[in-house]
């Protein structure tokens, strides 16, 4: 059986696909400094200054500061799980905003006690809207 995993995808963000598969903000540091082509944030080791606590060169970000933004769509493995990332978040899903569930690979990263992924897919299972995710999903 596929596993299949979850994601919250946003009105007016680039078409669903393997290709455009992005996040916006890097699991587990979503506070972080974004660069401003979006492409990476600040070193969460060094905090974008590039030496570390003791005054080392950062290995992580080899002292540029900055790190590569994951690939990936950030999603969950549960409708559950989705809903509670969304709530969590403090961005509610807006008209127009889709729900995709799809098969592909993931990553998982601990944020808190959450387990959180970045997905890349290989096959859209379903897409829904968020009030028709809900009420497929999670209605009693």
């Amino acid at each position: 059986m596929a596993v299949i995993h979850y994601c919250l995808h946003r009105d007016g963000e680039p078409e669903f696909g393997a290709d455009t598969a992005r996040t916006t903000r890097p699991l587990p540091y979503p506070t972080a400094t974004i660069s401003e082509d979006g492409t990476q944030y600040q070193c969460h080791q060094c905090g974008g200054r590039k030496w570390d606590a003791c005054g080392d060169e950062c290995y992580l970000c080899e002292v540029t500061g900055w790190l590569d933004m994951p690939v990936g769509y950030e999603c969950s493995p549960s409708p559950q799980d989705l809903v509670a990332f969304v709530a969590e978040r403090g961005r509610p899903a807006a008209d127009g905003d889709r729900v995709i569930a799809f098969e592909g690979t993931a990553t998982s990263y601990r944020d808190g006690t959450r387990l959180l992924y970045y997905g890349i897919p290989t096959h859209v299972v379903e897409s829904l809207p968020w009030k028709g995710f809900i009420a497929r999903h999670l209605a009693s």
